[in-house]
């Protein structure tokens, strides 16, 4: 696991209303990363997010009233660097369109495979130099 000592510093948000989901890969991105913080709905993602300090956003698409796109463009308001990853378990049109104008570094089907998530969180932690 050494190769991931780049990443033992980062704090990352995930937002996942489904909580099989949120739990496995909660555990998948504590094998790597220094500090999750796992929530279930965008209202909790927002108030995490502007509570502490958040390198990379994880954020499931579908949650409760705020949507990981209004997340997306909530955080992207005050912050146009931090890397912003959308998961989606449905590949719909107007949902892409969405979030393509939030500069996102990747746009991730569920469920996340493990090989993805570090490609991701490469592709975050490039971003983040």
């Amino acid at each position: 696991m050494s190769k991931f000592n780049e990443f033992k510093n980062l704090s990352v948000l995930y937002a996942e209303d489904d909580s099989e989901l949120r739990e496995i890969t909660t555990k998948t991105l504590q094998l790597v990363v220094g500090h999750v913080f796992s929530v279930t709905d965008g209202t909790e993602a927002l108030s995490v997010y502007e509570n502490n300090r958040i390198d990379i956003v994880i954020l499931d698409i579908h949650m409760g009233s705020v949507s990981g796109i209004d997340v997306a463009k909530s955080i992207r308001k005050s912050n146009d660097k931090v890397p912003i990853v959308i998961v989606s378990g449905s590949i719909a049109t107007q949902d892409l369109l969405e979030a393509c104008k939030l500069n996102l570094i990747e746009y991730m089907h569920k469920p996340i495979e493990f090989n993805a998530l570090i490609k991701v969180l490469y592709l975050a932690v490039d971003r983040l130099k």
